[in-house]
């Protein structure tokens, strides 16, 4: 008999099974719009979700996370202190009626689970960022890689007893074949005789190897299994908040059916008509769990476990867990561990002290996850990527103080001083997890960098991760400056001096066309030469120093990247080349002769991009124009 499927979980299995991303995007923005006309099956939903943010295929972990954003922005904002304010702006008795109603079934469920156990945050759980140890943490030795080493001798030693398996039932399934003889040598060791000749004359019928058809019914049937496997929903009502509130003295001490405060009683047909079986039914954990329903932040539980995966062995789990965390904490961050019944101040204390706590953690995978992966002809670390993202949205919630706190944090993992950390080498790794997070800290918290006077920190972990020979490194310190080069400039020349000697000496050495902080550099380079102050200083320079800094030596170290394999590299130079034309000095185009005339029209001829190929058209005609006026 065939199971039945609802309509819902078709929609739901859309996340793996859509053809094309475009599909795949539909069903996740569909599963937002269920959830706004129906925002009382939004947990329900998540717990059908969830699955798919821990599955291996890339594509549906992003997917998955984007149904979650797109539940999670239909459900209101947990304030449990906000009818405190509101109290005394009822005016119609229909509405204080209503009020009074929802109030007295609060106050009942809270005097109910208040006898047996009260709101606690449990500290211990809790890890704050004055614990935090960067030595300590890379002294334990502890890494996050692609999976646990135990995965790899689980599958290695059951690929050996399948194989001895399917030997033994090769040898046993022969027809034909005499039983093996013991024979018991002088030294009383017994010893198995084969008959191979015996053997060798009989052939076998049953050591024939499974038809094609065969096995291709069988790898459809495992993936159908993993693919059903995927998709059962996660209870997600269960917190520990609710769990210990669930947790009552008697029902922890005698679990029997005789203690149960309200037991659920089911009467049973018998054949004897002058009997009845009554039977003692538990109550089912979701119903369990409605009577904290509106006392607790809903996607507690669902937040716990994200949390607790963001240190899973397997970078398929730790990457699907911050994409969900990104979703969640985006909108309803300050919602975290509130409780009704407590306090203001006291709820705020919670939350403080969990986002804390969160953040603590987005910074211990920054040091111990090693992961690396490849997209295209770019390295890119996806688990170190999408904790940054998830920083980012919690950064925008937190206080100054943690802010502080987690920029200092930052710090310490990019430069790994070794008088803090105390190591023998430094752990790239670790640095260029460091620096993603600060490269999302200044997008998100320019403004508070101005305030605190943090951009000289920001300008020193550029400054060292320009002059790492990691790629990685290079390419992610690059990219910190780019959103910020209009507050950049006003900074002091020296500074901004140190900054452009950095890069240019920097783009010697990034001839390789495999360079991955090529595109990076390049395009920090172009954006910061589209300002005044930029281009002024290199014309001092200029002046200072002719050969080594004249527009006539610099612009030749482009040449070599105008045919690069990446196109982000080619649209950066001829960026570039464009800002060096918009000078409206004609003494900084000594530059302009036949060959580079000559290199722009070979990328009108060859650039198969359509933007690159407009963009070298706009620039052969520039250069056209100041050739022109330059010569008349």
């Amino acid at each position: 008999m065939t199971s039945q499927v609802s309509r819902l979980d078709r929609q739901v299995i859309l996340l793996e099974t859509g053809s094309t991303q475009f599909i795949r995007n539909m069903a996740a923005d569909q599963l937002g719009e269920l959830a706004k006309q129906h925002p009382e099956d939004i947990l329900s939903l998540l717990s059908r979700v969830y699955p798919f943010l821990l599955v291996k295929k890339w594509e549906t972990r992003v997917t998955a996370a984007r149904a979650v954003g797109a539940i999670v922005a239909h459900a209101p904002l947990w304030d449990p202190n906000a009818e405190e304010l509101l109290e005394q702006e009822e005016n119609s008795n229909g509405e204080t009626t209503a009020k009074i109603k929802l109030e007295q079934e609060m106050q009942l469920k809270l005097e109910e689970v208040s006898g047996e156990n009260e709101f606690r945050q449990d500290d211990k759980r809790l890890i704050s960022l004055a614990q935090w140890n960067l030595h300590e943490l890379f002294k334990s030795n502890r890494v996050l890689l692609a999976s646990s080493v135990n995965d790899f001798n689980d599958s290695w030693n059951a690929g050996r007893k399948q194989s001895r398996k399917n030997y033994d039932n090769d040898d046993d399934s022969n027809e034909g074949t005499p039983p093996r003889e013991q024979v018991k040598s002088e030294n009383g060791e017994v010893q198995v005789k084969k008959q191979d000749s015996l053997r060798s004359a009989v052939p076998s019928a049953a050591s024939s190897k499974k038809s094609a058809r065969m096995l291709a019914m069988a790898k459809r049937k495992k993936k159908m299994q993993a693919k059903s496997s995927s998709s059962k929903p996660v209870d997600l009502s269960e917190s520990y908040i609710s769990k210990s509130l669930m947790n009552q003295p008697n029902e922890l001490d005698s679990p029997s059916p005789t203690t149960l405060s309200n037991p659920k009683l089911d009467i049973t047909e018998n054949s004897d008509a002058n009997k009845i079986m009554v039977e003692s039914m538990m109550v089912p954990i979701l119903e369990k769990h409605e009577r904290v329903a509106g006392l607790v932040w809903q996607f507690q539980g669902v937040y716990e476990l994200l949390i607790d995966n963001l240190m899973n062995d397997a970078w398929e789990i730790r990457h699907g867990a911050a994409l969900g965390l990104r979703e969640i904490l985006k909108q309803h961050a300050l919602g975290v561990s509130r409780v009704k019944g407590k306090t203001k101040a006291e709820n705020y204390s919670r939350n403080t002290k969990s986002l804390e706590d969160c953040a603590t953690r987005l910074l211990t995978v920054f040091a111990l996850d090693r992961f690396g992966d490849y997209v295209y002809d770019t390295v890119v670390a996806p688990v170190r990527e999408s904790v940054a993202q998830t920083l980012a949205a919690l950064l925008i919630h937190l206080n100054d103080e943690l802010c502080v706190k987690i920029f200092s944090a930052l710090e310490q993992l990019v430069l790994q001083d070794p008088q803090i950390v105390a190591m023998p080498t430094k752990i790239w790794e670790a640095t260029h997890g460091g620096l993603l997070g600060v490269r999302y800290f200044v997008s998100i918290k320019t403004d508070f960098l101005l305030s605190n006077n943090l951009l000289d920190h920001v300008v020193k972990i550029v400054l060292y991760g320009l002059n790492q020979p990691d790629d990685d490194v290079q390419s992610v310190a690059a990219a910190i400056l780019s959103p910020i080069t209009n507050v950049f400039v006003k900074l002091d020349p020296q500074t901004i001096d140190l900054v452009l000697t950095t890069i240019w000496s920097s783009l010697t050495h990034l001839d390789d066309d495999l360079s991955s902080s090529v595109g990076s550099v390049m395009d920090l380079l172009a954006k910061l030469c589209k300002h005044d102050e930029v281009l002024d200083i290199l014309r001092n320079k200029a002046i200072q120093n002719p050969s080594e800094w004249s527009f006539k030596s610099l612009v030749p170290k482009l040449y070599l990247f105008l045919r690069h394999s990446i196109s982000s590299v080619r649209k950066a130079v001829l960026n570039l080349l464009n800002a060096f034309l918009s000078i409206k000095d004609d003494s900084t185009k000594s530059w302009l002769n036949g060959k580079v005339f000559r290199l722009i029209f070979q990328n009108i001829i060859l650039e198969q991009n359509q933007d690159i190929l407009n963009l070298s058209f706009e620039i052969y005609c520039s250069l056209l124009k100041n050739y022109k006026s330059k010569h008349t």
